[in-house]
Parts: C-alpha cells; structure tokens; sequence
C-alpha cells in the first residue's frame, strides 16, 4: 500500500523500548482514510503475540476457577438446603445466623457474576466492530504526516477482525519464526489455510491445501531476525482487507478477505493459483460465495427475528383487517411464507426493487417487471416481501400482506364471465381487508383466447379498489396486454434484464445450499461458473438465471446416483448434462481429442483426396474454435468453397461434419437453388408467426455444419441475410426469436467461375494465384464485394486427375467393404480392378461425380446378385481381380 505511513522513530512497532513512541503516538503505522486514520494495534511482533497468548491462558485458567468455585458453591448450598429443613429458609432468623454455606454460596454467587462480566467483556470485542461508514468519500490521502493524526477520527482496524482472522494473523508469526524473517505476506497465506473458511474456499476450487503448502514453503527463504515484526506489505494487507469489509458491508473483517487482499497484492501467489487454474475473478466470486452464505445465515436471524413483532394471522396490528377467504382460495400469502424463511432470498437487484419502492411511494401507481421466463420477476416480488417483513418500505406498505394472485386458478377452466367473478370477488376481499398488496403475475395470460376482455376488467378493478400492486410480465406479453391500454396508466414498466454471468453466478451461490442439502452433495466452483456459462452459451431458449438452476439441480441429481452421497459435483458433470440437452458435446478437452484436432489433416486428408488447401484452412479454423480461441458472436468459421462439380466440396463438408461434429447427419444441407425468387426468403425464415426451414432447422441442432450449396443460384436477398449470420452470428426468425448460429460452421459451394479454375489449372497456375484472379476479376458479377469479405477462408477446389480418382474410388470401395463386413464377407478389389473404375468413372467436366454410378454399377449390383443367388455365404471373400474377373474364396469361380 503505497499510502502507508510508517513512523521512523519506531519503525512501526509503536514502541521505543517500553514506552510508547511519542512521535506517532504509539500507532507505529496507518493510513488516512477519507476522515478517519486506520492503524493495527494488534500484535506486532512475536514477543506480542507469546505475550497475547500467555494472557489467554491465564484469562481461561481464572474462568476455569471462577466455574469450579461456582459449582462448588451451588453444590454446598444444595447440600445445606437438604440436611435442613427447607421450611427454615422462609424463617428470618435462618438469614440472621452466620453460616459458612451461605458464605462461600454468595461468594461464589459473585464469582459466576464476576465471570459473566469478563465474557461479555470478551463477546463485546468481537462484536460488529468495523465502524468505518462507507457512505462517506473514502479517498486514501497522500503527503500527509502524524502532526496531522490529531485532526483524524482514530481507529484500530484489530478490533473488527474475526477471532479465526486474528488467529491466523498470531499464527503467521510462529511461520515466520521457523524461517528467521520478518512476516510476510507468504507467511500470512500459509496461516491462513489452517483456517476452516479458507479451506472451503480452496476446497470449492478444487485445490488441495497441502499442494498450496509446498509451492509456497518452497519459494520462502530464511533469515536472521531475531523478534519477527510485520513485513509493511502485511500491513498495507491488513488496513486493504479492513476497508473491503467496509465496502462489502461485513460485519467483521474476515479471513477470506485478508486472503482476497493478499493474492491481489503478490504476484508469486497469483502465479501460483494460475497454475491450478485460479484467476483473481474466479478466487473473488468463490469469496463472494462464502461471504453470500454467511449473509444469508444473518439475514435469515435477522428478519426471522423481525418477523417475531407482526401478527402471525390475517390481522394486522392495529387489529383493522378482516379475513380474506376467497383472496386466500385464489392466492398465497408471500409474507407468511417470508416470515417462516420459506423463500429464496432476492440476490443483486437491490436498483429494481428500490425503483419498485420509489414508485409505489409516489402515489397512484403500480409496477409492472417486464422480463422474459427465467430472469427472476419471482424472486424480485420475494424480496420484496422479504423487506416487508423486516418493515424496511414506505409507508404505505407497512403492516401489510403480500398476496400472489393465481391467474391459473382464476382462468383455468373458466369462461371469460366466470373468471371476471372472480377477478371482481378476489379484488373485493382485497378492498374489505384493508392490509392487502397483490402481486399480479403472468399478466400474459389475459391475452389468450377468451380472456382478452379481463384485462379491462383487470384495469377497471385496480382503478377502482386502490390498492398496491406488482404484476410481472413477458415483453411480448406486455405488447399486447398492457402496452397502449388502459392498464398502462395504472402500472409504470420496469425492465427486468437477464442477469450477467457474474451476477447469476451469485444467485447459483446463493441457491446452492438448498440443493446440496437436498442431494447429499457438494458443487464445485466449476460447476457453477460452468452451469452460466454453458448454459448462457448453448441453451437459448431459455434464460438466466433459470435454465443455469435447472442445470445444477439435474447434475446434482445425477451426481448423487453415480457417485454416491457427499460426492462433488464437478465442471464435466455439469457439461454432460448440457450436453443431453443441447446435443453438443461440451465436456472439457480430453488428451484423445486434443490428439485428434492437433492430427486434423491427417484424419480429413485420409478422406479427402487432391485438395490439400482447403483441408489445411479448414484444419487451422477447427482447431481456434475448439481451443476456444475464436472471435466472439460469429460462427466458428464461414468458409467459401469453389470449384467445379465432383470435386469434392460437398464430400469435403461431409467430413467436417463427422470428424468435427461427430457424424454426417450434424450436417444441415440447404440446396439454395430452391432460393431464387425474392419471396423464398420467407421459406428460409419463416412468416409472421412461423420458423423457417434454415431457423428451425439450427434451432433443433445449433452445433451443426451448415452448407449452402450452389450458393450463386439464390436471389441477393437471400445473400443479406447471411451477411448478418456472418457478422453477428444470430437471425431472427418470422417468430421473433433470435436463433443462435455461434456454434455452427458455416459452408457455402459454388460452381461459379469453374472453367476459369480449369483453364487456368491447365496452364500451371498456381491455385494461391488463381483464388486471387477470381476474388479480383471474376466473382463479382455473383457476390459483391462486402459479402466476399465475410468468409474467413475462400477456397478453390482444382479439377481432379485420373490418378486421385482410382484414389477416390478405393475410399469409396472401402465403405462398400464395410457394408459387407456386416454380413461376414469381405470384399477385395485389386489395382487393376480400382483403374478400371477409375477410367469408367472419370469425365473431366463432372470430376468424381459419375464414379458413383460406376461402382454401384459394376460393384454393387454384382455383389447384391451374389448374394441373392446364394453364392456367396459368411467368411466368404469375394475378390474383384477386375470387373470382369471377379472370384469368390471358398466358391468357385464365375
């Protein structure tokens, strides 16, 4: 802490010899804080921490005498009472005669008074000490001196550390002892992991303390002091860790926060957990957990204890209200539910509810939380019954219930005039209690069918009744029920935005508890982190922080039956559970896969033949991709495959799709000369309330190839919508929904300029050359030039020889083979027999394309005639010598 000051006199032990150092007054170091001056005038040095520890000793060995000499006392009196009559002791000269029991009773009356005293003394000290008020401008001041001190509120920041943080701060010194030195900041870290909290903390990280241990043991190196004293970067530490807890509004400053500090101040320990996969954003948030947890355990007291002073029925105090018994049928009660503990607790939407607030004070006005499925309206309007209980509102919502209305129970299986009854009669329970506040959610629901004339009603009965109300709805909900209509003037909008991963981070925290109790489990850090961000990534239906909710429940689940009780529930866990729900295979890298995307060329060559560039660009982009390196909102590559026909663009995506993607079907094919009028482009969308083929067909299957083929045959309007695909990697769909083409590879084919691509191939070009010609010369009456500029690669396909077609016909006979083998006959096809097809099969102008037709032909439908006949049998082989050769081992020859 570059702000610390540190006295000269003294160095910043406070003390010359016995006696307080007059410069700084006995504060030895500190800093200037906003209004205040913070110094630690805890233990400074070993000879401190010897001497603290000998005066807890002695203080437990005076309470241990202060205990027995009470219970001695109680005892004597007890066994005086039972030898006298117990009548005596209502006699006034019992009282009047001295008596040794009743002496060393009363004495030790006043010892067991004297040790309450002494404890409440000690509860006091660590009682919410941290007295630095955060709503005052607190700027660490600079150039200023302890001539100045006297003009500063003084406080010792030792006061408000816990007991476990003190302790480590003792404990640091008897470390530093081992090594010789002064304390450091290596030597705090290592005392702090003795502690409970600390050791959750690494234990959700998934980090074993005694790994911790060694890597830190190894970098200390020893010394020659003789009394250890604090390092000052300990102590700038301790006065960062002091203010922190003030900023978090912490009651005391714990030791998670001196470890948060002192991570963030050491750059070796930094490195440290960075090897063990430990970023300071991770170590924060696995900080804010345990401090959540510990925030929930106090306000759970606190308006558990709150709740206490209302009245437990439908009555409120003043005794005015009237029970409610049609509102009870068609709602529930969330107060009650509140002051029982029985709901979540409302996490990071402190601004939502103080605008809720604010506009209910004003007068005159609802609140309506506009927000889609999932984002947490619910546990907005939970908080908010949260702080009704602890009496923290306006007026005008004090000493009231809070009733959720059930629109399900209202409008299910009712006629829009039988749901109005109840609307009417609901609302006229409300009016007569006096004490009622309605949460309305769903309000969508009065814009299905029949009901859409409720909604008037609905107006019409707030208007007319008063009463404070919240409703909740989608937007496109509040389009159509609220937006422009009458209800609009009654209830002003709030947005409710899908929270950020952070903040759902800490709602998963802050949910977990419940759900580890509930399945014998426990979460990693990982596994939460991982549940928003897989979720966020590959699940776009719904939102956060529900489906991020919905993921850890099943993988808690799923855990405890495959691993047994008290088992963790760990990143992978998570990944295989968004990876049934969304069909991408999200699991962390394995080594096997990491092998495989570093072989990539290998494996598509083995299946790709004569197209070595496009198998490269290809290869490098998967490999970004899965190493998560690729640009952020675009597909993981748009590639521009051209060339003539039978070449192997198609064949060439195929494969992608299998080796990337895990099987041909991942591959979603859309023939784009289907695409050539104007109007097609709703075909590929959809109409006003429709999916497209090309939307819905990614909404199924978001991790996917996509292939475009004869991309020049589709009308220009149909290429702008790809450039959007392209850039911002989503389309939006004739439903209004934004489908997600992020994890898709995207493909498109054309033939356009093939007989230059020949000709030019024929001449010797080079194919870097020829791509170039063709971006420059020859695409441009097909693409323009700002649609070209989209793809990551545009590859050129050569015309295939005759020599990579008896190739390309050998790959194909071994998929012929394959077929075989699963009725138990092998097949062999000789050299010469693999260029007789090859010459039948090849046609310049097609490329590979006919040698389909041949093998089926001359292969095929021989070996199925075979077959039929009976001639050939299992652990047959059959053997094509030629195509007119062809000889059966085991049968004879034909």
């Amino acid at each position: 802490m570059s702000n610390l000051l540190i006295c000269e006199d003294c160095h910043g032990a406070g003390r010359v010899g016995m006696a307080n150092c007059k410069n700084c007054h006995g504060r030895g170091a500190g800093v200037f804080a906003g209004k205040y001056f913070l110094y630690w005038n805890g233990v400074k040095s070993l000879n401190d921490v010897i001497l603290e520890r000998l005066r807890k000793f002695v203080n437990k060995i005076i309470d241990a005498v202060l205990i027995l000499f009470g219970i001695f006392g109680f005892l004597n009196f007890a066994y005086f009472w039972y030898a006298n009559n117990f009548l005596n002791f209502f006699k006034s000269s019992f009282w009047e005669t001295p008596n040794r029991y009743l002496l060393i009773f009363f004495f030790s009356l006043l010892g067991i008074l004297y040790f309450a005293a002494r404890s409440t003394r000690v509860a006091h000290k660590y009682e919410n000490a941290l007295r630095l008020k955060m709503s005052e401008k607190m700027h660490l001041a600079r150039g200023l001196g302890w001539e100045n001190l006297r003009e500063y509120k003084q406080i010792d920041i030792a006061k408000s550390f816990s007991f476990n943080a003190q302790k480590a701060v003792e404990d640091a010194f008897f470390i530093a002892k081992k090594y010789k030195s002064n304390v450091s900041p290596e030597h705090l870290f290592l005392a702090l992991l003795k502690s409970g909290k600390i050791k959750i903390i690494f234990g959700r990280l998934g980090i074993p303390i005694k790994l911790l241990q060694d890597r830190v043991e190894r970098n200390l190196s020893a010394g020659n002091e003789k009394n250890m004293q604090f390092n000052p970067d300990v102590l700038g530490i301790l006065m960062n860790a002091y203010i922190s807890a003030a900023e978090r509004q912490s009651r005391k400053t714990g030791s998670n926060l001196i470890l948060l500090e002192i991570v963030k101040a050491n750059e070796f320990l930094q490195e440290v957990l960075y090897d063990l996969n430990v970023d300071m954003e991770k170590l924060e948030n696995v900080v804010k957990w345990i401090e959540i947890q510990d925030k929930l355990r106090d306000r759970w007291l606190e308006f558990r204890k709150a709740s206490f002073l209302r009245p437990r029925g439908e009555v409120n105090r003043a005794m005015t209200a009237l029970q409610t018994p049609i509102l009870d049928r068609f709602g529930e009660d969330l107060t009650y539910f509140a002051k029982r503990g029985l709901i979540d607790f409302c996490i990071g939407r402190e601004d939502i509810l103080e605008n809720m607030l604010r506009i209910v004070e004003g007068g005159g006005k609802g609140v309506v939380l506009v927000g889609e499925h999932g984002v947490g309206k619910s546990a907005i309007i939970d908080g908010l019954a949260e702080l009704m209980i602890k009496e923290e509102v306006p007026k005008i919502l004090e000493d009231k219930r809070l009733i959720r209305l059930s629109l399900s129970e209202i409008l299910g299986g009712s006629k829009s005039e039988e749901a109005g009854k109840k609307i009417m009669a609901a609302f006229n329970d409300a009016w007569r209690a006096g004490n009622i506040v309605l949460d309305i959610p769903n309000l969508e629901y009065f814009s299905a069918g029949e009901s859409l004339p409720l909604a008037a009603l609905l107006a019409e009965e707030l208007k007319k009744s008063a009463l404070p109300v919240f409703a909740s709805t989608t937007p496109e909900g509040y389009g159509k029920v609220v937006e422009g209509t009458a209800l609009a003037e009654i209830l002003e909008k709030i947005d409710v935005p899908e929270p950020d991963n952070n903040l759902a981070i800490r709602i998963l925290e802050a949910e977990s508890s419940g759900i580890e109790f509930k399945e014998k489990v426990y979460f990693s850090y990982d596994a939460l982190a991982g549940a928003v961000s897989l979720s966020d990534k590959y699940l776009h239906e719904k939102f956060l922080p529900a489906k991020a909710m919905e993921i850890i429940k099943e993988a808690a689940t799923a855990a405890r039956n495959k691993k047994g009780a008290n088992s963790i529930v760990t990143y992978e866990d998570i990944a295989n559970i968004v990876s049934e729900k969304s069909k991408v295979p999200v699991s962390s890298l394995t080594e096997t896969e990491k092998e495989k995307l570093l072989k990539l060329e290998e494996a598509i060559a083995g299946q790709i033949i004569g197209q070595k560039e496009a198998v490269d660009a290809v290869s490098r982009a998967l490999r970004r991709a899965r190493a998560g390196m690729k640009a952020g909102g675009r597909p993981i590559a748009n590639f521009l495959f051209l060339g003539p026909t039978g070449v192997g663009k198609t064949e060439l995506s195929k494969t992608i799709a299998n080796v990337y993607f895990g099987g041909e079907e991942m591959m979603i094919r859309v023939d784009m000369s289907e695409y050539q009028d104007k109007q097609s482009v709703y075909r590929m969308i959809g109409r006003e309330g429709e999916g497209g083929y090309l939307t819905e067909s990614v909404r199924k299957k978001p991790y996917a190839l996509v292939l475009l083929d004869e991309l020049e045959k589709a009308h220009p309007d149909i290429l702008n919508l790809f450039l959007q695909v392209m850039d911002d990697g989503r389309l939006t769909d004739g439903k209004g929904r934004a489908i997600d083409f992020t994890n898709v590879i995207l493909v498109a084919t054309s033939n356009a300029g093939s007989d230059f691509i020949a000709k030019e191939v024929s001449a010797g070009a080079a194919i870097e050359q020829i791509k170039n010609k063709l971006l420059e010369e020859k695409l441009g009456q097909y693409f323009r030039p700002e649609f070209l500029n989209r793809f990551d690669g545009v590859i050129v396909f050569k015309p295939l020889e005759q020599d990579e077609i008896a190739q390309i016909a050998g790959l194909i006979i071994k998929k012929v083979a394959k077929k075989l083998e699963e009725k138990g006959v092998e097949l062999v096809v000789k050299e010469a027999a693999l260029r007789e097809l090859a010459k039948l099969g090849f046609d310049p102008k097609f490329g590979a394309r006919p040698l389909r037709r041949v093998i089926a032909r001359e292969v095929e439908d021989r070996l199925a005639n075979l077959l039929l006949e009976g001639k050939v049998k299992r652990r047959d082989k059959v053997v094509f010598h030629s195509l007119n050769n062809i000889e059966t081992v085991g049968g004879k020859n034909i």
